[in-house]
């Protein structure tokens, strides 16, 4: 058994790289660069279309050791700056896209649910700060809500980790 790098990892990656979804993710207010960073490089691994970055949300460029967690991925994933959810979900929706929240509300379904009910394959995904989640105006604006289920004592994971979970039962569906 042997690792694969260069052309072969490229032809692996070209052959396994498809699936239905067209995602834009919308990061609303995440308060520290290391997660943003880490979300462009998992984004990239899932195939995220774009990213909205808005409110307080770190944007690039990142510093040099930042890169590293990111593997640069900011530069290959489109992204852009909004100052508020409004502008960013506004811009979304003209794109066509069914708008979805990462978060535990009255009325979240189950992701599992989520995916197997749902037959648009256009979702803007928003996921929120890392202590108080997604904000009033973001929640007024979503289509319908989505929760990761927790089976520990703990009630939430990284926002990044959130994001690769999401992401990741999306694109395996």
């Amino acid at each position: 058994m042997k690792q694969l790098r260069g052309t072969e990892l490229k032809r692996f990656n070209k052959q396994n790289s498809k699936h239905n979804f067209d995602i834009l993710l919308i990061l609303e207010n995440i308060q520290y660069a290391s997660n943003v960073a880490g979300i462009f490089r998992t984004a990239d691994a899932c195939g995220v279309q774009e990213i909205y970055l808005a409110g307080s949300s770190h944007t690039p460029p990142f510093g040099a050791k930042l890169q590293k967690a990111s593997r640069s991925k900011e530069k290959r994933i489109p992204w852009k700056y909004f100052p508020n959810i409004d502008k960013a979900v506004k811009q979304a929706r003209h794109k066509g896209y069914e708008v979805v929240g990462l978060e535990l509300t009255d009325e979240s379904q189950d992701i599992d649910e989520f995916i197997s009910k749902n037959r648009n394959y256009k979702l803007a995904i928003i996921v929120g700060n890392e202590a108080q989640g997604l904000t009033n105006n973001a929640l007024n604006n979503l289509d319908s809500a989505i929760y990761i289920p927790m089976f520990g004592k703990g009630a939430s994971l990284n926002v990044g980790v959130s994001t690769a979970v999401l992401l990741y039962k999306l694109i395996l569906k």
